[in-house]
């Protein structure tokens, strides 16, 4: 068994994708504005002043129109085909979200380990905020996202994003301007040795999308625009390259936003992730991807009405993105830099997990969505390094929303991150272990200290919950 599959089955013993999630509660079920109300009044006081202001007395004030909004159109944010009771899905899965930042606060269940998660992803955002800041590039809002443990297990991690929070408010003033909501399923509670893809929701789709947006599109970020019309529009590439790759885009940019802010080890435990849950569900989901076992990863594309039937790249394919960009690094650091040691093991490391995964296969599949018929077939060596382009261009490109800087230059990790992730990935396995840092170093040294100690899940997340938690006390909005 290689260390990856260990992983794999480290997460399947946690049961994260099997505990039930936390039931919605009458009024988020039904939709119903006055029992919504009443659940926001009874919670009010959990914020933060800034976010009473934002959120939570205009959500109560708009109510009305919020869950009239959800009941209309109950499709919010939809790229998929429409599965039978998706649509109602999402409509509750913001309903939960909205309410639920609010009053997971005060569920016994999860307020323990509420402040560490919030402290992991204000920290998050503090951090590649910060590095904006310094380069000139303006942000629409100071205020971190929020989170909760409500959002629903089949939908799994993400980000409401600013723009998706906003479109329930009157347009104009303040309401709603706050970096967007992470929510997390349940089945997460109290375990930080899975929430290091928390970068890619954070600095990926909530910071990403406060820089300035594109005239005329207020849900999309300049940022992804340019590099959509930089690496997608460019000659060269098939109508059907540019449908996959115009729709991956901002998943594949907040892959590499991840990597850049924490190491690999963010893309390592999506990864583990991905594969782990497949197997604990041990079913082929509506989307016709097949049950992965001991830590094998889906290579096929998935269409539907004619597109590319999800904005997620295959897993298999989101490894090679972020190989990608650490080719860039690679390159622009060169051998003398004290961080190509380091660089050096993740691209080896994250390669043989890609390679495994294959087992043997020379080929991807192009899939009918509902049937799982297959559509097309391209070489896999073409569509590797056309995902290596993809990520290599993310990371390299100068864009003129990042006032001519690239990706890699602003967000890349220090060599004081490299010493402080090897110091928390030695000592995190210790029973009682103190230990300190920032929110990116915690998740990736207590990643790579599970991925070194695959029985010692329990042990890791006793050890990082304190330190995530010292991060919210200690921060100037939360603290």
């Amino acid at each position: 068994m290689t260390s990856f599959q260990a992983l794999c089955g480290a997460l399947l013993a946690s049961k994260v994708y099997l505990r039930p999630e936390e039931p919605a509660a009458p009024a988020e079920r039904s939709f119903d504005a006055a029992g919504a109300i009443k659940l926001i009044d009874d919670a009010h006081h959990s914020l933060p002043p800034d976010y009473q202001a934002r959120f939570t007395r205009p959500l109560r004030a708009n109510m009305h129109g919020v869950m009239g909004r959800l009941l209309r159109e109950n499709l919010v944010g939809l790229t998929l085909d429409d599965a039978p009771g998706w649509r109602r899905l999402v409509a509750l899965d913001y309903a939960t979200m909205l309410i639920g930042s609010v009053t997971d606060w005060d569920r016994k269940a999860f307020r323990p380990s509420l402040p560490a998660l919030q402290g992991a992803v204000a920290g998050i955002w503090r951090d590649a905020a910060t590095r904006f800041t310094i380069a000139g590039i303006p942000q629409r809002t100071d205020l971190p996202p929020l989170v909760n443990y409500s959002a629903r297990k089949a939908i799994g991690v993400h980000t409401k994003k600013l723009n998706r929070i906003r479109q329930f408010f009157p347009a104009g003033g303040d309401d709603g301007l706050f970096g967007g909501i992470v929510g997390l399923p349940a089945g997460y509670v109290a375990l930080p040795p899975v929430w290091a893809t928390l970068a890619h929701e954070v600095i990926g789709h909530a910071l990403v999308n406060v820089l300035p947006d594109v005239p005329g599109k207020p849900d999309e970020s300049s940022l992804v625009n340019e590099l959509r019309e930089a690496l997608v529009a460019k000659p060269g590439l098939t109508r059907f390259w540019r449908d996959c790759w115009g729709n991956w885009i901002e998943e594949s940019i907040a892959d590499v936003c991840a990597l850049l802010g924490q190491g690999p080890a963010s893309m390592l435990s999506l990864a583990a992730q991905v594969s782990a849950r497949s197997e604990a569900l041990d079913t082929a989901s509506d989307m016709h991807v097949p049950v992965m076992r001991q830590g094998q990863l889906d290579s096929d594309i998935r269409m539907g009405n004619g597109s590319v039937a999800t904005e997620h790249p295959p897993i298999l394919l989101r490894i090679h993105v972020v190989l990608g960009a650490l080719a860039v690094l690679a390159r622009d650091w060169g051998p003398t830099d004290p961080r190509a040691k380091d660089l050096a093991h993740w691209r080896t490391l994250l390669g043989d997990i890609a390679a495994n995964a294959t087992a043997g296969r020379k080929y991807v599949d192009v899939v009918a969505a509902g049937t799982g018929a297959q559509l097309l077939r391209y070489d896999l060596n073409e569509v590797v390094a056309l995902a290596h382009a993809v990520g290599a261009g993310i990371a390299e490109t100068r864009l003129a929303s990042l006032n001519r800087h690239n990706l890699a230059g602003l967000l890349a990790w220090t060599e004081a991150d490299v010493a402080a992730i090897a110091t928390i990935r030695a000592q995190a396995a210790k029973p009682h272990a103190m230990l300190a840092g920032s929110a990116n170093q915690l998740l990736a040294g207590g990643t790579m200290a599970l991925y070194d100690h695959p029985d010692a899940m329990a042990v890791i997340a006793a050890n990082m919950l304190p330190a995530l938690e010292q991060l919210y006390t200690s921060d100037p909005v939360f603290g």
